[in-house]
């Protein structure tokens, strides 16, 4: 589910830079607005799971995301295309690297 919704959050801001969205989305671009970073603050007080090194690294991770689309909506809103289509395409190798990261989580915390 958190893989769609970050991947809907992506979508709708390529629509944006092209000019086919103008619904502002800012609420939903922080990281505590989406459904990982509301269970990322559920778990974070959880000492088992906030000391593994994959919950840091996907938190780390995850508000990386979030700022970077920040920053796509700011360039989107200033007209500057160029630099918000980069930003978009280093989003998607945050978001891979974010989705890598969860994936190991998952399997260390079978083991908690």
């Amino acid at each position: 589910m958190t893989e769609t919704e970050h991947r809907l959050l992506e979508w709708w801001l390529y629509n944006q830079i092209l000019g086919y969205q103008t619904e502002n989305i800012e609420g939903s671009l922080l990281a505590h607005s989406c459904a990982l970073g509301t269970w990322m603050r559920k778990y974070e007080n959880n000492p088992e799971v906030k000391l593994l090194s994959s919950f840091k690294k996907a938190k780390n991770l995850h508000e990386k995301y979030h700022q970077k689309l920040e920053q796509i909506q700011s360039h989107i809103q200033n007209q500057k295309t160029e630099e918000a289509y980069q930003q978009l395409l280093d989003v998607k190798n945050t978001s891979s690297r974010l989705e890598q990261s969860l994936k190991t989580l998952e399997t260390e915390l079978l083991k908690v």
